[in-house]
């Protein structure tokens, strides 16, 4: 008798998170987004349907809470329970490029509104990552405009 290491519903799980983080938008919707395979286990990691939605229609508010439910599974599984820290930071980073990459130049305000978070928030995370050339920013004690390069 043969025993499954994981079933067929966390196997998708796994794919899941995995594509969001490392495949492009268009291969996204493709394989992801309108993948009957996906959508059938949906019902069984409801986590999942918000936070794969969210992040492709641009909803970011509800993205960063599903991205906070996932984590908070992810911490329940083995597999994925070291890899927290780093698929959220990751996952955080490429929600602000993908928001990023239709604009020149936004403020910080309107940002936090969009991400459902404070421009305290943004303005300690926007040091981060343009530390780590994410994005350029320039200001002084509060940034209050981000320039995308």
């Amino acid at each position: 008798m043969k025993q499954e290491i994981f079933s067929y519903a966390q196997n998708v799980f796994y794919a899941v998170i995995s594509s969001l983080i490392s495949l492009q938008r268009v291969q996204l919707k493709s394989k992801i987004v309108d993948s009957p395979e996906v959508t059938a286990v949906l019902a069984e990691r409801p986590v999942l349907g918000p936070y794969v939605n969210s992040f492709y229609e641009g909803e970011y508010a509800q993205f960063f809470k599903s991205l906070a439910e996932l984590t908070e599974a992810m911490k329940q599984d083995p597999a994925t329970a070291p890899h927290v820290s780093f698929y959220g930071r990751e996952m955080r980073i490429r929600a602000y490029q993908q928001f990023l990459t239709s604009y020149r130049s936004v403020t910080l305000a309107s940002m936090a509104d969009l991400f459902g978070v404070t421009a305290e928030f943004l303005d300690r995370y926007a040091f981060q990552l343009n530390h780590n050339s994410v994005f350029t920013a320039t200001g002084n004690s509060l940034i209050s405009s981000l320039w995308v390069d």
